[in-house]
């Protein structure tokens, strides 16, 4: 984890599970976004579809 957790700033974060691992950030608006197969950023959250 690297970056702010205060209001308005970016969060950067990774999981790392038992399989996979991969990155994503929380953006300084709240939304969230990962990284996808081809390198780009892409939003997450329930009813948004970006993939």
């Amino acid at each position: 984890m690297s970056g702010s957790d205060a209001a308005g700033q970016t969060l950067n974060l990774r999981y790392d599970g038992w399989v996979n691992r991969f990155n994503m950030r929380r953006l300084g608006d709240g939304n969230y976004e990962f990284v996808d197969s081809h390198g780009n950023w892409r939003k997450v959250g329930y009813n948004y579809r970006t993939c």
